[in-house]
């Protein structure tokens, strides 16, 4: 027994001693990484929105952020309570703008659950979360007696997740509000003039406040706008991450022009849950190199990669059955894409202009070659059909000047103008179909430019009328014969 009490009294403050080294643990851990709790990232922000702004640097075109500091999560907004007033700063509702120095009575943080996160924050870099607010009239306000007034619309202070201090500051654009939208009891400031409200009749979407502040200012570090599981666009600059855009897991769609013309885009991380590529919804992206696209994919839509012009190689998954027209039209420098075995739809001007396209092999479900879609392939050697083609639509290949060959299988019921025009090196096209049928259903300029031998499938009617033929000549040298014995 005396052991076991000596060797309790013994155990217990090690093990109080070991809790409370891990309880030191715990709480210097928030210490070491950004704000990941919601809840303590609005509680520095309450207290960083109290604080004079004085002294905090402005960042902009002509001051980029420094690259000890780095844009990360949560990103939080002022707003009305839910038991507020109506007219405060919200989204898509009539604002009341004010400078930092207090919440006006009924705000409260919220946190904007459109932005994801993506990029990480380097190791020895300042993690900084952003609070979206207005500042109102500031000090360079002035109000006239028409009702004229100058203001600037969003601001964004930069709030350190480790200390709460603010880091830094976004100045938004200015704008000049009409008479007729301002009048003097809309006009009005508190007792120590740290906020000024004003209405604002223009309502707008919280993703373009943000774009108004950030736009024109350097910032490390982004994140992508998602509404509904499909993402919408980006905050940022993915050059802080080497080029590559990481598209979040749990996306199904990436939206209408979400990344278009972004040129800082050299690569994209997909999810595995993503299911469409949307209307040019990386168009004009011309410094994307390589595309994979994962299993579960199954529509790319119009124009969805369209003059991408630095964009070399692309990996279809098995599960495409849709490519919308101009999906990769333009795209200047492609040179590798494999069209999986289950597409059924191909549409016009699909690969037009894609002058480093080598080779291709149209799916079997393919039946049809849409109008332009190889136009301007000037380096495209070898098409190969896995099945029967039904349709040649209008200057399909035109200007595919390295083509030699051709060959089409099954009943190639038309053909549209121009579909072999400029092709210089075309020597040979075969068709399983006769000279008769393309004369009687072709359109009359669908060899336009073309000077390639021809092969037709042979015309059963001349046998057919030679067979007809030999068996009237047989039949009356047999009546002849008959008649002679007879006699």
């Amino acid at each position: 027994m005396k052991k076991i009490r000596i060797t309790g009294f013994i155990v217990l403050p090690m093990l109080l001693l070991a809790l409370t080294a891990l309880n030191v643990r715990a709480e210097a851990a928030p210490d070491a990484e950004p704000a990941a709790e919601i809840s303590e990232a609005v509680l520095m922000a309450e207290e960083a929105l109290r604080q004079p702004l004085d002294d905090v640097p402005v960042l902009g075109e002509d001051a980029p952020m420094p690259e000890d500091m780095y844009l990360t999560g949560p990103y939080l907004y002022v707003a009305p309570a839910e038991d507020g007033p109506d007219d405060l700063f919200i989204p898509d509702q009539m604002a009341l703008h004010y400078e930092p120095g207090d919440l006006p009575s009924g705000a409260v943080i919220r946190a904007d659950e459109t932005l994801v996160q993506v990029s990480e924050v380097p190791e020895g870099a300042r993690a900084l979360f952003p609070v979206l607010y207005c500042p109102g009239y500031s000090d360079s306000a002035s109000y006239i007696s028409l009702g004229t007034v100058y203001y600037q619309t969003y601001a964004v202070l930069l709030i350190d997740s480790k200390t709460g201090e603010a880091a830094a500051r976004i100045k938004g654009p200015w704008r000049e509000a009409s008479s007729m939208m301002v009048s003097k009891g809309d006009y009005r400031t508190d007792m120590n003039e740290k906020y000024v409200y004003w209405f604002e009749s223009t309502p707008k979407h919280l993703k373009d406040m943000w774009l108004d502040v950030f736009t024109g200012t350097a910032v490390n570090g982004y994140a992508v706008f998602a509404e509904e599981g499909e993402a919408t666009g980006m905050l940022g600059d993915t050059r802080c991450a080497g080029g590559e855009l990481v598209i979040p897991e749990g996306i199904t769609g990436i939206g209408k022009l979400a990344f278009g013309g972004r040129e800082d885009i050299t690569g994209v991380r997909f999810p595995d849950s993503l299911t469409s590529v949307g209307e040019r919804a990386f168009e004009e992206c011309s410094a994307l190199k390589e595309l994979s696209l994962p299993e579960g994919v199954t529509l790319l839509s119009y124009h969805a990669f369209n003059s991408c012009k630095g964009l070399e190689r692309v990996s279809l998954p098995e599960s495409l059955t849709e490519i919308r027209y101009n999906c990769f039209s333009g795209c200047e420098n492609l040179s590798e894409i494999e069209l999986p075995a289950g597409l059924k739809e191909l549409g016009d001007d699909c690969f037009g202009s894609c002058a480093k396209l080598t080779q291709i092999t149209i799916p079997r479900n393919i039946r049809e070659i849409p109008r332009t879609c190889f136009y301007g392939c000037t380096s495209l050697e070898r098409v190969d059909f896995a099945g029967p083609v039904n349709r040649i639509n209008d200057y399909a290949f035109t200007d595919c000047s390295a083509l030699k060959s051709l060959s089409f299988t099954g009943n190639t019921n038309f053909v549209g103008p121009g579909a072999f025009r400029g092709c210089d090196s075309l020597e040979e096209l075969s068709f399983h179909v006769t000279r008769r049928y393309a004369k009687q259903n072709w359109d009359k300029a669908w060899n336009e430019g073309c000077t390639a031998r021809i092969t037709w499938k042979s015309d059963p009617l001349p046998v057919i009328l030679l067979i007809a033929g030999l068996a009237a000549a047989i039949a009356v040298a047999a009546a002849v014969m008959v008649k002679k014995r007879k006699k």
